[in-house]
């Protein structure tokens, strides 16, 4: 078993593939944790611009979660 290193850590998979029998397309599973010991979520994306929003926000919750200041 791998032990998690001390301090602060988070987890962000990104999954992208393309489905050709749809119109779109486009799919990008996002799991992700801002503390990888508790839960995470996983949703399903269409649009590389909701990937890009996903990874925007989720460093935001870290740097909250953390009290770090992100700039």
């Amino acid at each position: 078993m791998v032990e998690l290193p001390d301090g602060p850590g988070a987890v962000f998979v990104v999954r992208v593939w393309f489905e050709t029998a749809s119109g779109e397309g486009f799919r990008a599973r996002v799991t992700q944790a801002v503390d990888p010991r508790g839960p995470g979520r996983s949703v399903v994306l269409t649009d590389p611009a909701h990937v890009v929003a996903a990874v925007e926000q989720w460093l935001r919750e870290f740097h909250t979660e953390h009290g770090v200041d992100p700039a």
